[in-house]
């Protein structure tokens, strides 16, 4: 999540603004969308914005509406959950212990989503954490 403590100059660049409670919900900039499907609050002195239509997060809201941070060159983490590493590590090994070679197309092909997935993941954390 991208460090903003002023939600004032992130929803003045907003369309379609409503304030609820705490929140505020908005047209999202990402999607062009007209309804309000953008949720923005503050999370933890920080900025937070989810989108429930497209999946739009802080960053991607941010980079559209040309919100500039220390941290803007930081790619976001992409949602890959615990449970889905497991079973794409799973398939991996199980493939490659077979030989992929001997697959059939089906399974060739879940083999390379779930390798692609597990590299792209791994090109992320590379990024977000340098050694």
């Amino acid at each position: 999540m991208i460090s903003y403590d002023n939600i004032d100059e992130f929803i003045m660049r907003l369309d379609n603004v409503k304030k609820t409670g705490n929140s505020y919900r908005c047209a999202c900039p990402v999607h062009n969308g007209k309804d309000r499907n953008l949720l923005v609050n503050m999370k933890n002195n920080q900025v937070f914005a989810h989108c429930f239509v497209c999946d739009a997060n802080t960053f991607e809201v941010a980079k559209e509406l040309g919100i500039k941070s220390e941290q803007r060159d930081k790619l976001p983490v992409p949602r890959y959950t615990k449970d889905q590493r497991t079973f794409d590590r799973y398939m991996i090994e199980l493939s490659e212990a077979q030989g992929v070679d001997t697959l059939s197309y089906s399974d060739r092909k879940k083999y390379r989503e779930c390798k692609m997935r597990m590299d792209n993941f791994n090109q992320y954390m590379k990024q977000w954490m340098p050694n």
